[in-house]
């Protein structure tokens, strides 16, 4: 999965987090004038399967926002009050894990005597 993805889910959970009773996929979003990377279109899919792994619910819709979905209709999600701390766990171990690869980066550029940095 995509770095930007997990991002994306680590900051959905987060939402859930804030908001347990009723958020959609705009609330997990720092920028809703921004378009998703690769247009989007996993981010129904990576939503639906965490309602498949028992985290949420979805007790709902809104209306989208986010400009480029032109208020088209989210599903509206709760999180099953049981396993919130499962959520938070979650949510913490993608941030880790996107962290840890962020610490590698750097450490994989090579220089090369006369000619520079490859990456």
């Amino acid at each position: 999965m995509k770095s930007a993805h997990r991002k994306f889910e680590a900051d959905f959970l987060d939402a859930l987090a804030r908001k347990p009773e009723r958020m959609n996929a705009d609330d997990a979003s720092s920028d809703l004038r921004q378009k998703h990377q690769d247009g989007g279109k996993w981010v129904g899919p990576l939503v639906r399967s965490l309602a498949a792994d028992g985290l949420i619910r979805a007790v709902g819709a809104d209306r989208s926002r986010r400009a480029a979905r032109n208020g088209g209709l989210l599903t509206a999600w709760a999180v099953n009050a049981a396993v919130l701390a499962e959520v938070v766990r979650r949510r913490d171990a993608i941030r880790a894990s996107l962290e840890a690869q962020e610490k590698v980066r750097p450490a994989t550029q090579l220089t090369l005597p006369g000619f520079g940095s490859i990456d």
